[in-house]
């Protein structure tokens, strides 16, 4: 297998798509197909996986979308943008130990370059701003995400803010009621499709002191119209 044409974001997406699969779909035979060839990237075709999958390319498209990409061009289009990205640091020279780690130095710092270019700092320092003025914090995130929602805690705490953690799974009404002891409330839902018209509505009575983090900003649109509605 050449791992140099593996992307290092379609395999996490592939495997925590399957890891999340409680029945032998289309889905799952899709992106056990996709796991298996990633070497054949960026050469196969929807084709191919249609085939081998036992669907059609249309199933094969929908596929893509739950993945997060618009389309099967898409998701060969992140292959080979992530293709370098992804192995800067495999560059290891066993005769020249000092330069390798040099390379590796380097390459990290362009690679974290990238990343905080993506940032949008106006939002980080509004919410920032929002935290500031709290002295209690409630982060509302799904199970999946309590490592990282947990280093979240850990640095609040350390900062001196009184922080808990609740469960997005609890029935929307009691979490709104544990959510309001707290003077800021940061709701998680980076798909946005956690919410619905009974969690919008019933929101409306913290919105003043909430945050929602979210990347699905065509979810956030249809957010704000279901709370007009």
């Amino acid at each position: 297998m050449d791992r140099k044409k593996i992307s290092d974001n379609l395999y996490i997406r592939l495997v925590d798509f399957i890891y999340k699969c409680d029945k032998l779909s289309t889905d799952f035979y899709i992106a056990k197909f996709l796991l298996d060839n990633l070497d054949k990237f960026p050469d196969l075709t929807s084709q191919e996986v249609a085939m081998n999958a036992f669907t059609s390319k249309g199933s094969v498209t929908k596929f893509c979308k739950k993945l997060g990409y618009e389309s099967f061009f898409d998701l060969r289009h992140d292959q080979e943008k992530l293709s370098k990205e992804a192995h800067l640091f495999h560059e290891i020279q066993s005769d020249n130990p000092q330069k390798s780690i040099q390379n590796f130095i380097q390459n990290s710092y362009q690679l974290d370059l990238k990343i905080f270019s993506m940032f949008d700092y106006h939002q980080i320092i509004r919410i920032a701003s929002l935290i500031q003025s709290a002295n209690s914090v409630a982060l509302i995130s799904p199970a999946f995400t309590f490592e990282s929602v947990n280093l979240l805690k850990e640095v609040l705490h350390s900062s001196g803010y009184r922080v808990f953690l609740l469960n997005r799974s609890t029935p929307v009404g009691t979490l709104l009621d544990m959510a309001d002891e707290a003077d800021l409330s940061i709701f998680i839902s980076m798909t946005g499709q956690w919410m619905d018209r009974e969690k919008v509505e019933q929101l409306e009575r913290i919105k003043d002191k909430s945050v929602l983090i979210t990347t699905n900003l065509n979810e956030l649109t249809h957010i704000k119209t279901l709370s007009k509605s």
